[in-house]
């Protein structure tokens, strides 16, 4: 009698110790949020947007990227990120927002990120949400993987995770430019970008 309760707590303690494994384990890869970078890890200079897609001054926001990734991305001086804060929770144009946010993450689960970032900025407010399968084949995704991650919401935790550390560091509107340390509030030129970008490197 003494011996099957033995076996019967130890099997109780294997199970009790394998759920608070996985409940850990879960919890851990919720909190891992990979923030993807446009261009060498090693570039001298950081640039990373807080903004939404479709607001007017996210749009100007997001316009400057193709000269930044023509004159200083590609020659290794600059990396850029994006990191998506909603405008709004409750309207037809926030759950685009989302879903959009969505789809960005899930292809840069697949080392997409600059191509999806570049596809959605080019259309800007026309992008529709049933369009999103559609660019994920035209930028060459693993389409089962991608379309899966979609549809399964597989990455609503990274988008969700990026806005509740966004609100940790009081990023409550849009745009915000972060270029290395210096906090950037409100809509920049390029102009007035790339003499910040040449002063921090040394540049006339």
């Amino acid at each position: 009698m003494k011996i099957k309760s033995v076996i019967i707590f130890s099997i109780l303690f294997v199970i009790i110790a394998l759920t608070a494994f996985c409940i850990i384990h879960r919890n851990q890869k919720q909190n891992e949020i990979k923030q993807y970078f446009i261009g060498l890890n090693e570039a001298p200079v950081s640039i990373v947007v807080y903004c939404g897609f479709f607001d007017i001054y996210c749009e100007k926001t997001h316009s400057n990227y193709p000269q930044i990734r023509d004159n200083y991305i590609v020659a290794g001086k600059v990396k850029y990120s994006f990191i998506y804060i909603p405008k709004t929770w409750n309207d037809k144009e926030g759950e685009k927002d989302i879903k959009v946010a969505e789809a960005l993450e899930c292809a840069g689960m697949q080392w997409k990120y600059k191509e999806m970032y570049e596809k959605i900025i080019q259309r800007n407010a026309t992008i529709e949400m049933d369009e999103l399968k559609q660019i994920g084949i035209e930028i060459g995704v693993d389409q089962g993987k991608f379309n899966k991650c979609l549809t399964e919401g597989l990455a609503a935790d990274s988008v969700l995770g990026k806005i509740s550390r966004s609100h940790e560091m009081n990023i409550t509107y849009f745009p915000i430019t972060f270029l290395n340390k210096e906090k950037i509030e409100g809509f920049i030129s390029y102009d007035s970008l790339s003499k910040k970008i040449n002063s921090l490197l040394g540049d006339n």
